[in-house]
């Protein structure tokens, strides 16, 4: 009996697509995970600490420095009507926040980074776009109990750099 050689046989071939199609499906996954993770630790209160406005704003004065990021994606801002808020990634493998409202001088997209200060024990949200600069600190945030999660979500943004 001849053999002829036609590369694998069909079982071969087909553990290799499930292969291929589960790395893709993990590989989704984990993408996911990463922004899930970034959105969970958004989520409460921050108090607002630093506001720089590079460019003329039409926003009305702030009376109140807390902002809060809410499960149903609606942002809290003093003074705004809805915002509503989401995470994505960009090209440069980074996360930024999009903020969509109703009042278009709240409409912005920021590059996000959070810092640990261990000094003070906060979880510090840093928020960049062409036109605002915002350092805000985590409200009511047990941080001896969520070390975890703040050092989670730092090892992701110095991954994207």
């Amino acid at each position: 009996m001849h053999h002829i050689m036609t590369g694998d046989k069909p079982e071969k071939i087909m553990k290799k697509i499930s292969f291929c199609i589960i790395i893709l499906i993990l590989t989704t996954c984990l993408r996911r995970d990463r922004k899930v993770d970034i959105e969970s630790i958004l989520l409460g209160s921050w108090t607002i600490e630093y506001l720089d406005f590079r460019k003329v704003q039409d926003i009305r004065p702030i009376l109140v420095n807390l902002i809060n990021f809410k499960k149903n994606s609606e942002l809290v801002f003093p003074g705004a009507q809805k915002i509503i808020w989401s995470v994505e990634e960009n090209p440069k493998n980074n996360y930024l926040l999009v903020l969509d409202a109703v009042e278009p001088e709240y409409n912005n997209t920021y590059r996000i980074s959070f810092e640990k200060d261990l000094k003070n024990k906060l979880l510090k949200l840093h928020l960049d776009s062409d036109s605002i600069n915002m350092v805000c600190a985590k409200f009511m945030f047990n941080f001896d109990m969520n070390e975890y999660k703040i050092d989670k979500v730092l090892q992701l943004m110095t991954k994207n750099k």
